[in-house]
């Protein structure tokens, strides 16, 4: 259990499993994170966008998660942590507001509000209000719309992610949109 070197390489033994960290970022009880690969070997933390990483870094957020959107390329990334020591949760393609609807841009904090359905429209699922008309959503269609600007102002997401963000995100989480 805990940090160990093997073969010349280091692992991390997890306490809550007695085994190595695999695939996933894991949280030590002392506080630090680990992720290990495929076999278990250490790497450094990921972060595919590493310029939304830094820019999160400045941040602090009402709760232990702090989420970042760039309507320009359409990615979001989800943290957990806190400033200065903020880990990706998520980092992924997302769809902005269209020209016409764009998204609301500057800094809110999630009002802790949900709903399983979009009442303007059905398909929208796992919403969670950013700020008045504006939540965080299920793509409508298909994982085509990813990557490019095309809803009424909201943020839509995979169903996967939508769900994390609707099940994970409380009240009073700082969400910055550019």
């Amino acid at each position: 259990l805990g940090l160990f070197f093997l073969g010349g390489n280091q692992y991390y033994g997890r306490y809550d499993y007695g085994y190595v960290v695999r695939n996933t970022i894991y949280t030590a009880p002392d506080g630090s994170r680990y992720y290990g690969d495929n076999d278990g070997v250490l790497q450094p933390l990921p972060s595919m966008y590493s310029d939304m990483y830094s820019r999160a870094q400045g941040y602090t957020s009402g709760t232990s998660i702090l989420i970042l959107v760039d309507t320009i390329d359409n990615r979001i990334a989800v943290y957990s942590g806190h400033q200065g020591a903020w880990t990706p949760v998520i980092e992924a393609r997302c769809v902005t507001g269209a020209p016409g609807t764009p998204t609301i841009k500057g800094s809110f904090y999630t009002t802790g509000f949900t709903r399983p359905l979009l009442d303007t429209d059905s398909r929208a699922r796992y919403c969670t209000q950013i700020s008045g008309g504006y939540f965080f959503h299920t793509i409508l269609a298909s994982e085509n719309e990813l990557g490019n600007n095309l809803s009424h102002g909201c943020v839509r997401l995979s169903v996967g992610n939508a769900q994390w963000i609707y099940s994970n995100v409380s009240r009073n989480t700082r969400v910055v949109i550019w």
